[in-house]
């Protein structure tokens, strides 16, 4: 979270339709952040556990938000994104 990243297509060629996939095990991600706050396309965001007003607020800004209970990166539920 201290690079504040931008999740965007930089390479110059034609835009492919993508989608972000966001993983961050306690859903800490700031709402004020770069790539919340300048996202274009879809945004997955999984993590592991959270409070729910957390994904709450993400979800009203039209984030996905999907909960797993894995802590780990071999879990399945990013198999099927």
């Amino acid at each position: 979270m201290a690079d504040d990243p931008l999740l965007t297509d930089r390479s110059g060629g034609a835009k492919a339709q993508t989608a972000a996939v966001i993983l961050d095990s306690y859903l800490r991600i700031p709402l004020q952040s770069r790539v919340i706050q300048t996202a274009e396309q879809d945004v997955l965001v999984l993590c592991s556990t959270s409070e729910e007003p957390a994904k709450q607020a993400l979800e009203a800004k039209g984030f996905g938000c999907n909960r797993s209970r894995r802590r780990r990166t071999d879990d399945p539920t990013l198999r099927r994104w």
